[in-house]
């Protein structure tokens, strides 16, 4: 079972201001590992909105071309500096233009020991994104540069990564396991499969109707109102959720989503039945919490048929999973965190009048709406 080490290379679409040719050990549950940062680059990144990839086959095989060579246009271009700085150059007097801009990239190496480098398991073929965030992450915390993103968050941006491995001699395997992983050494890599420059957790569109929601965002639109703060925290969860991946960061804003609303809907309530406003606010800092308002009050305003009501048991589970990561610093589950968003999109249907489904399903993109009727 020869041991060995194995390489990734990418080109990660920020620029990390650390110094060029460092190594940084990285300890994952025991095992360590090595980002290398090997150069910072600035190559052009082009945009041309009269040309496409054109494929066709040739002896056999399908081949790629440009409609057209991309080239600086040589006359009508316009740059924008900043502060001494070329940030991009665009062809002007043309409708479809060619957009020259410089983009900052770090070239990393990541390294980790292997078992077998014949047989490399499929954990060990993951492992190089767990350090690769870890190390993200450190960097962001440490220097506040979070201009810098997560690797979860490069939608659309998500690096091509390169592969390499190397056998270790028996003499590299009788050296300290921290200078094994420390050294970059000159391996060929290449690609080996997915993602080929695609983010691991891609979004597919969901399904939209355009004879039903064109209608409702240009009536939207044209009414000059907001969208509703709980909904824009619903949709920022779902964010958390599917992009980020943060499903901590997911469940504290989709639960924050439903007490606003319960709150807000249960003192507008009393302020209709002649409760000084004085009196709701000062109840709103006393001692009841949310649990008291979803399991007592709630059901003491909405009748057992009502839409709200039946949907108490699981604003009550939502909440015991708000409870869980905030006060037993629980690391909650995709589903879990799917789940109160779920209860909070059902929530705000059933205040509008809406339908909802009969059990929590995959969470969508709540649908803006106008702030939901009280209960009468």
């Amino acid at each position: 079972m020869p041991r060995g080490i194995r390489y990734s290379n990418l080109f990660y679409p920020d620029f990390v201001r650390l110094p060029e040719h460092t190594a940084y050990i990285v300890n994952i549950s025991g095992r360590l590992g090595c980002v290398f940062l090997y150069r910072h680059l600035e190559p052009v990144e082009a945009l041309d909105f009269d040309n496409r990839i054109l494929q066709e086959e040739r002896e056999g095989r399908k081949q790629w071309d440009l409609q057209r060579p991309i080239e600086m246009p040589g006359e009508h271009r316009v740059a924008m500096e900043s502060e001494g700085r070329l940030i991009y150059v665009f062809e002007d007097g043309v409708q479809y233009y060619r957009h020259f801009r410089r983009r900052d990239f770090t070239e990393l190496f990541i390294a980790h020991e292997v078992e077998d480098v014949d047989a490399i398991t499929t954990e060990e073929k993951e492992r190089h994104g767990r350090i690769l965030a870890q190390f993200i992450l450190a960097y962001r915390a440490f220097t506040g540069d979070v201009a810098v993103r997560m690797p979860n968050d490069l939608v659309g941006e998500y690096p091509l990564i390169r592969f390499g491995v190397h056998q270790y001699t028996d003499e590299e395997l009788r050296r300290p396991q921290h200078e094994r992983v420390s050294e970059l050494r000159d391996v060929g890599v290449r690609i080996e499969g997915v993602p080929l420059g695609a983010h691991p957790h891609a979004l597919a569109p969901p399904p939209i109707d355009p004879e039903k929601v064109c209608p409702i965002i240009s009536a939207f639109l044209a009414s000059g109102d907001t969208v509703p703060a709980p909904q824009t925290i619903l949709i920022q969860a779902l964010e958390a959720l599917k992009i980020s991946q943060d499903y901590r960061h997911a469940i504290l804003l989709a639960f924050f989503s439903i007490e606003q609303v319960v709150t807000e809907t249960l003192e507008d309530i009393k302020k209709k039945a002649g409760i000084p406003e004085k009196t709701v606010k000062n109840f709103r800092a006393g001692e009841f919490g949310i649990s008291y308002r979803i399991n007592i009050e709630l059901p003491l305003v909405f009748p057992p048929e009502s839409l709200v009501r039946k949907l108490i048991p699981d604003l009550d589970k939502a909440n015991g999973y708000r409870n869980g990561v905030v006060h037993k610093q629980r690391d909650p589950t995709y589903e879990e965190a799917a789940f109160v968003i779920k209860t909070g999109d059902r929530l705000i249907k059933a205040l509008s009048g809406e339908p909802i489904d009969a059990e929590p399903a995959e969470p969508v993109p709540p649908a803006p709406a106008a702030r939901p009727p009280q209960a009468e």
